[in-house]
């Protein structure tokens, strides 16, 4: 099995994959977009969720992983294990929400009613958190970069 590749599932009527539907599905439909017109709601929905804080929405106790903890890891050189922290905490999500009740929970279902509506919070948590986690990432290996840059000129002129 390749994950959600082999489930098929519907929406709206359409018998496509649920790979498909969390990949391009709801987020087409939560942006109301198209592939038209994709890259400019991509870009409004990035606003809006700066904007807010979508752990404001949920308890925090159902948030496996804390975003503040992960700065911690990242910068205090925890990264290999911080990586297997999202690898785990995504896999959770995949039971908890994409397969809550199983493949034959999801299997030939439609998808675009109900299942989306349930699963809007954590497509949004998911993109926010992810956005987050690539800032974070990108900040900490160009401090590495700057440090590795004056440790270099600190030799020369040293």
């Amino acid at each position: 099995m390749r994950g959600g590749n082999d489930i098929p599932v519907l929406w709206d009527g359409r018998e496509t994959s649920l790979h498909f539907v969390w990949d391009v599905s709801i987020p087409q439909k939560l942006t109301n977009s198209t592939e038209e017109n994709e890259e400019t709601a991509a870009l409004a929905w990035a606003e809006k969720l700066s904007d807010q804080n979508p752990d404001s929405k949920q308890s925090t106790a159902q948030w496996p992983v804390r975003f503040n903890d992960e700065i911690s890891s990242v910068v205090g050189g925890r990264k290999e294990a911080l990586i297997l922290d999202w690898a785990i905490e995504t896999n959770l999500f995949v039971c908890l929400t994409v397969l809550r009740d199983g493949i034959d929970g999801v299997k030939r279902k439609e998808m675009s009613s109900q299942y989306y509506k349930e699963s809007v919070p954590v497509v949004e948590y998911l993109i926010w958190n992810a956005g987050l986690r690539l800032a974070t990432w990108i900040n900490e290996l160009a401090m590495e970069k700057s440090l590795e840059q004056a440790n270099s000129k600190q030799r020369v002129l040293g």
